[in-house]
């Protein structure tokens, strides 16, 4: 009502921890055979050489966890095994997915780049969530007329940009943002169940971003000012129940909605221990599915 500015598609911020499955996403599909959500990496102090001096990633909570899988590292938004994954598989690599799942702004190489420190716009980070949703295929965003009319030319055909198995792991992992991770507070609109999801928060609280999905519906939210002033809150804190509150109405509305995410022929589902990544015995109370 003051502006015409659109935020949602030219104001360019920095997406914070939101950017951290793009990371997973480019070492599921460099290291299929290699990497997996049960992967161990280690969450301890770490120095990584960058231009002007080595840079040393820390966790929001100021703690270091040891050696934690790579579900729990993205579940708890954990920093530097996040930015260890991005050194491995490569910062230019890296880079290259998330051009081709949707981002278009040019992203630094830089090791934080890791920690979602390169701007980018909501609709931006949105379209590469839908592309995780959809199992790897990319579509282009288009907007549509009060009438209900599409209001662009035709668009392209859906592409494949990454693997239906990459892109499914990292939904899978998402979910458990939901149920177990910084989203767990989705349990209070009953949406844990049939949604994955990611929250996004920058240094100094400045910007707030959640993102999350079901099987048909992609839904961004970003929070912030203009002066990029902090604004004290966190994705989890006022990003996630906006995106709750107009969720719930799109799944009251939709006369199919899709609670199940399909599993890619080339995945196959394992019980592990969250604790040590390795394979689990039925009843082990840290078990998970991976």
């Amino acid at each position: 009502g003051q502006s015409e500015f659109n935020r949602a598609t030219r104001a360019r911020r920095q997406p914070g921890s939101l950017f951290k499955p793009l990371v997973y996403l480019a070492a599921f599909e460099a290291r299929a055979r290699e990497i997996t959500p049960s992967t161990l990496v280690d969450d301890e102090p770490v120095a990584i050489p960058a231009s002007g001096g080595d840079w040393s990633p820390h966790n929001i909570d100021g703690q270091f966890h040891g050696p934690v899988t790579i579900r729990r590292a993205l579940e708890q938004s954990l920093n530097v095994p996040a930015a260890l994954i991005a050194q491995g598989v490569g910062l230019g690599y890296v880079t290259r997915v998330a051009h081709a799942v949707g981002i278009s702004s040019s992203l630094a190489p830089v090791p934080s780049l890791a920690l979602g420190t390169s701007e980018v716009t909501l609709l931006e980070m949105t379209t590469a969530f839908a592309t995780i949703a959809n199992g790897g295929l990319r579509v282009w965003p288009t907007t549509v007329a009060d009438s209900g009319a599409l209001a662009l030319q035709p668009l392209p055909a859906p592409s494949r940009v990454v693997s239906a198995e990459s892109a499914f792991l990292v939904t899978h992992v998402l979910r458990g943002v939901m149920s177990r991770g910084t989203a767990s507070a989705s349990a209070r609109w009953d949406l844990q169940e049939v949604t994955a999801g990611k929250t996004g928060t920058t240094d100094g609280l400045r910007d707030a971003w959640f993102i999350g999905y079901t099987p048909d519906l992609v839904v961004g939210v970003w929070v912030g000012a203009d002066d990029a002033r902090p604004i004290a809150l966190t994705g989890a804190d006022i990003a996630l129940p906006i995106w709750a509150d107009v969720m719930q109405t799109a799944l009251r509305r939709s006369p199919t909605p899709t609670s199940m995410f399909t599993v890619p022929p080339g995945i196959v589902m394992a019980p592990v221990d969250s604790d040590t990544g390795r394979r689990a015995c039925e009843g082990d109370p840290a078990i998970r599915e991976a």
